[in-house]
């Protein structure tokens, strides 16, 4: 029989010894029952039992067993209170274990005994506050008493102290009926008395509880009610043949498992002891009846358990290893004994000193000093480690995690996990690899792209700004008619790079789109209006039809709608030779906040074949080489309407026959805006955009052309221009003179854009430092974000509209213009900065409202979540808390915020970490109370912040 199988023998027979004790009612049999207790499970030489005098101060010897004591009267075994080990004992009423007691001083014997070795075990027996008495067990040889052992001898002391707490406590209210109806009834199990005759006599409350008949139910009835029908007869012949002849079949009647019977017919398991007695001469059987259902369940509940954990222990794709406090195995399975070299079967370890196995196995991992001193650490600490990566010397790596065991926060072992995770780590670092070429390539096209942006848009720029002025001054019909040539030729290449453009920052992330109301019929009529002379050119009929339940006004970025559906009506038009060209609109949902509209543009142009439908919508796709040839264009427009119709939720589907025509239906969901609101805005000549007399502004552009086009506008809005050729300039001139205004290109010699801002804004004082600055700029990639980022107030893409540029210039010259109208000074904040909420919703206060309602509850919730998970070491919960809570600080620009969450989430929990994750957490709170205090003032001020 192995140990394991020994062990719970040993306990389950501790379990039987202890129930028995418990539910004895005699003291002799208590007694009796310890010290047959005590011989089955301990070995020994010499065991004595005594009873304690308390009047005389004397503990007195009631059993003794032994090989040698008879040669002494057991009065020479009398011990007075405080002499000796167990008299000491009988003082301190605590147990102790005295191994190699004949060298303890307080070790006494009779004269006549020699002893050579002894080792003891001393426990008292208690009887409420007192003692009773107590015993002792000895061995006379090298073999020590072991802390089982002793615990033990204590758990039987503790079951015989309460039999006979149980038995005085019965003994002294035996004849006081009262009394003996209060405890009968408030015990919890079931107490039955029946007399010669198997009629019920008394039965307590306890009894409804456990089989569901009441007291009147039960009297002057007999036990054939709770006894299963399979055994009544057994049971009553068993009973009259006691009766006759006084002879047990069962070798005894304390805590006997047997089935019972409920009232609702259900078998239930109970416990029975049974007691006799004698009333008036007659014979009188009592029973003491435990229900054991839970008892039982629980019991096949840790066998289950027990059985599944062996199983998963042993099938675990790891290796495991359990020790003891005293660095003994518990359980270990193959996996562990694989990874260490060890040949032996994991089921022989049990009991194995693991103290020296650090150094031993030492040699197996690629630093060994390392490996052992880290094992000390570990032991010393008793701290949980996760995830501990280690370097073997075969060149595998393993992942270790060490979690100490504590009952009731008592030390009590602790359990060791391996696992190989050479082959993840392997991938791990393919991926990086993987990852970091993919990014220098992102990276790489990223720059192609901006610089491109730049190199292409600037002398553009020029073209189409230069185009502008000379149209708004006096020319001949002829010259207007080269104008409109040069123009259309330039708007044209212009659109070719915004396609490219367009592509890029949509794959890059970069793409961000408006949530403003527009007006959904004008959106049809000014594409149309825009298409009718190249449909007209090729006598094409330009159809529409239009659901007339479509809100008139909704909300969305109607710059990409346009796009979408200029895209979709020029391919038309351009692959369509004869025929027409449809548009068509449609709702096919709608509720008080939503519509999912359906707009398809159908065409009997040359069609696509069915092998090349799946790839149209693919970059620098068409359908065939003939048709780039003989068309044109880029193959760039359909890539970018499908991503662009995703970005806005929506999808768009094609059908096709060759040479019959193709149909694109695009399906999109859009908010409804307020119907009242006009948002038509009739188009207007740059004369017309009224005046900023008496403004200046700095203009920051190295390119010439860029110079005059930028000069040459600003002018005839009545602005003072002043012109810097480069960053330097720009910075040394806002300190000689005052402007209104800053315009900066990003890229330009010797200082550029960026670096020139952040010397403005950090290196001069204020007002200086406060002047609103504008990026111009031809890059299209993270424009937004790095010019915010820099410390800029706006920005605007080259080539400009002069009609946006007219636009952002009201946000900071409308003072210029109106006495009345001049703006509050703007709020400075520490941490707040609401410029990504105006990039998406410009101008909504209740938008910044809500936000920052939103940050304010959620943060809290998010703060609470990582305190808790702290303090409960759920560093699982720390880090999805921190992922979760990381972007609401950027909402609303509080980078330092956003910084310290992405730190938290990324710190490891080592002992290190741990702290370094207090002082964060710590700092991160400081922050919430800063930006707390300024939202406060924002709700003060009413959000008014420009």
């Amino acid at each position: 029989m192995d140990q394991t199988s020994t062990e719970s023998t040993e306990r389950k027979k501790l379990l039987e010894i202890s129930t028995k004790i418990a539910s004895t009612l005699n003291e002799t049999q208590v007694m009796q029952l310890l010290a047959h207790g005590l011989t089955s499970l301990l070995r020994y030489d010499t065991m004595a039992i005594y009873n304690a005098n308390h009047e005389n101060q004397l503990l007195v010897p009631i059993s003794i067993e032994g090989a040698n004591w008879k040669e002494i009267s057991t009065d020479k075994w009398t011990i007075p209170f405080g002499s000796g080990i167990l008299g000491s004992v009988m003082t301190t009423q605590q147990g102790e274990l005295v191994n190699n007691s004949h060298l303890d001083s307080r070790s006494i014997y009779p004269p006549k005994v020699k002893i050579t070795e002894e080792h003891i075990i001393a426990i008292p027996l208690r009887l409420g506050n007192n003692c009773w008495g107590a015993f002792a067990v000895n061995r006379m040889s090298p073999q020590k008493f072991t802390e089982e052992e002793f615990e033990t001898a204590q758990f039987l002391a503790s079951y015989a102290s309460l039999a006979l707490n149980n038995i005085k406590l019965i003994n002294e209210i035996k004849d006081t009926q009262a009394l003996k109806q209060v405890i009968f009834d408030t015990i919890s199990d079931s107490i039955i008395t029946v007399n010669e005759r198997g009629k019920i006599i008394f039965c307590n409350e306890a009894t409804e509880k456990v089989f569901g008949y009441s007291t009147n139910e039960l009297l002057n009835d007999t036990l054939q009610k709770i006894i299963p029908a399979s055994l009544r007869s057994q049971h009553n012949d068993g009973f009259r043949n006691y009766l006759n002849t006084g002879e047990k079949k069962l070798a005894s009647w304390s805590a006997i498992e047997l089935p019972g019977q409920h009232k609702s017919g259900k078998i239930i398991p109970i416990e029975v002891s049974f007691g006799e007695t004698k009333v008036n001469g007659q014979k009188v059987f009592s029973a003491v009846i435990r229900d054991i259902s839970e008892r039982k369940k629980n019991e096949e509940l840790i066998k289950s358990t027990k059985t599944r954990l062996e199983n998963l222990i042993k099938t675990l794709q790891a290796g495991i290893l359990v020790e003891d406090e005293n660095r003994k195995i518990v359980l270990t399975n193959r996996n562990f004994c694989d990874l260490f070299n060890i040949t032996a079967p994991p089921e022989v370890l049990g009991g194995v000193d693991c103290s020296d196995a650090a150094e031993q196995s030492k040699a197996l991992f690629s630093d060994p000093e390392k490996f052992v001193a880290r094992i000390t650490q570990l032991l010393a600490d008793r701290r949980i480690v996760s995830n501990e990566e280690i370097t073997m010397a075969n060149g595998k790596t393993v992942a270790r995690d060490y979690v100490p065991l504590f009952v009731d926060e008592v030390y009590k072992g602790h359990m060791w996990l391996y696992r190989d995770i050479t082959y993840s780590k392997n991938i791990e670092q393919d991926l990086i690899l993987a990852k970091e070429l993919a990014e220098e390539s992102v990276k790489a096209k990223q720059n192609f792209l901006a610089t491109m942006s730049h190199e292409l848009r600037t002398p553009i720029n020029g073209v189409l700004g230069l185009t502008n002025l000379i149209a708004a001054s006096a020319q001949t019909k002829e010259n207007q008619e080269y104008l409109k040539g040069v123009k259309s030729s330039g708007e044209h290449l212009l659109a070719i790079i915004n396609d490219i453009l367009d592509l890029a920052k949509i794959e890059a992330g970069k793409m961000k789109l408006q949530r403003v109301d527009f007006d959904s019929t004008e959106i049809l009529e000014s594409i149309i209006n825009s298409q009718k002379p190249q449909a007209n050119e090729k006598r094409l009929r330009l159809v529409t039809v239009c659901d007339p339940q479509i809100p008139k006004i909704l909300k969305g970025d109607p710059i990409r709608l346009n796009q979408i559906l200029y895209n979709l009506i020029s391919n038309a038009i351009k692959f369509t030779e004869k025929g027409e060209v449809k548009i068509t609109s449609r709702v096919l949902s709608m509720n008080s906040h939503e519509v999912l509209l359906e707009l398809a543009v159908s065409d009997t142009g040359i069609g696509i074949a069915n092998d090349k439908l799946t790839k149209i919508f693919e970059s620098f796709t068409q359908a065939d080489k003939h048709v780039a040839v003989r068309f044109g264009g880029t193959g760039l427009g359909l890539s970018i309407v499908k991503q662009l119709t995703e970005l806005m939720n929506g999808k768009i589907e094609v059908e096709s026959v060759l040479g019959k025509g193709s149909k694109f239906k695009l399906t999109i969901p859009l908010k409804i805006g307020e119907q009242n609101v006009s948002v038509k805005v009739d188009p207007v000549g740059i004369n017309d955009l009224g005046s900023f007399e008496g403004t200046r502004i700095l203009l920051a552009e190295d390119n010439i052309i860029n110079q005059t086009v930028a000069k040459k506008t600003l002018e005839k809005w009545g602005i003072a221009v002043d012109v810097a050729n480069n960053g330097w300039e720009a910075v040394k001139m806002v300190q000689e003179r005052k402007y209104d205004l800053i315009i900066m290109d990003i890229q330009m010699p010797e200082m550029d854009g960026y670096q020139a801002t952040f010397k403005i804004r950090n290196e001069l004082s204020s007002p200086t430092c406060d002047i609103p600055i504008m990026a111009m700029t031809a890059s299209v990639l993270d424009a937004m974000e790095k010019t915010f980022a820099a410390g800029m107030n706006e920005y605007i893409s080259k080539p400009f509209n002069y009609q946006e540029l007219n636009q952002k210039l009201k946000k900071f010259l409308k003072s210029k213009t109106s006495i009345e109208n001049s703006p509050l000074a703007p709020v400075r904040h520490s941490f707040i900065d609401f410029n990504y909420l105006e990039t998406i919703s410009p101008g909504s206060k209740e938008f910044k409202e809500e936000m920052v309602a939103m940050f304010e509850s959620q943060s809290q919730l998010y703060m609470a979540e990582i305190k808790k998970a702290f303090v409960d070491g759920n560093y699982t919960s720390l880090k999805a808390n921190a992922h979760a809570f990381k972007p609401l600080g950027s909402y609303l620009g509080i980078q330092s915020l956003t910084s310290l969450v992405a730190h938290l989430e990324k710190l490891p929990h080592t002992i290190e970490g741990i702290d370094e994750i207090a002082r964060t957490i710590a700092q991160i709170e400081i922050i919430l109370d800063i930006v707390q205090v300024e939202i406060n003032q924002l709700k003060e001020n009413n959000f008014i912040i420009n």
